[in-house]
């Protein structure tokens, strides 16, 4: 499949449609000239084997008020030797903040960002993609570097996420979403999550089951 999509110009999120089985093809985005956009980052060239100080994955995850499960998440990473991660604290009142600067005190390749106030999920990630646009341009990542994204609670089980970059290396997909098992949710939950996955089944031209999964894997 192949899709036409690009960046906001002005400091916005990646303007990818969250899909599997998808190979999105990236161009910039441009209104009101006729010259052509220009280039966003020049291609490392990597499909899918290891470069020189470029990190193959880098971990993604948004906290707030998370001091009970967070550093079990963060363990869990390191314990199945994903190393490079970004946290976004979104403000939280608890001690999740203290936790996540504790915790990477001892790591330099990981970083904590911290937002003044809560703004939300998709504000937290934002943050995130951000920084890792900057890592992108310094070198740091590729534009093939998966970005993995987790939530902080721990409902999302790391036993698959191997078969998720399986998935996705075999698919030469730009994205993967894992599919969760919604029947423990009221009608309401379910309802909701539908439509909402009707709309970006429409928008991504391809069937999404479940686009307000946290557990997913992008294409930087």
């Amino acid at each position: 499949y192949d899709i036409r999509t690009g960046l906001r110009r002005a400091g916005g999120l990646p303007s990818l449609p969250m899909a599997d089985e998808l190979t999105l093809t990236g161009r910039l985005l441009h209104a009101g000239s006729a010259a052509p956009a220009e280039a966003v980052y020049a291609p490392c060239g990597r499909v899918h084997a290891p470069a020189e100080g470029i990190a193959e994955q880098v971990v993604v995850v948004p906290v707030y008020n998370e001091e009970a499960a967070v550093e079990a998440v963060l363990d869990g990473f390191e314990a199945a030797g994903y190393r490079s991660r970004v946290l976004v604290d979104d403000g939280s009142t608890d001690a999740s903040p203290a936790i996540l600067d504790r915790w990477a005190a001892a790591r330099p390749w990981c970083r904590v960002i911290h937002m003044p106030q809560n703004r939300g999920k998709s504000a937290a990630l934002r943050v995130a993609w951000d920084w890792l646009r900057e890592g992108l341009h310094t070198g740091s990542y590729c534009a093939d570097t998966m970005v993995i994204c987790v939530d902080a609670d721990g409902q999302h089980d790391l036993g698959y996420l191997q078969a998720l970059i399986a998935r996705m290396q075999a698919l030469r997909a730009d994205a993967v979403i894992a599919r969760r098992d919604l029947s423990y949710h009221g009608l309401y939950k379910r309802a909701g999550n539908w439509a909402m996955a009707a709309i970006g089944s429409v928008l991504a031209g391809a069937r999404i089951h479940d686009i307000e999964s946290g557990y997913r894997i992008v294409r930087l």
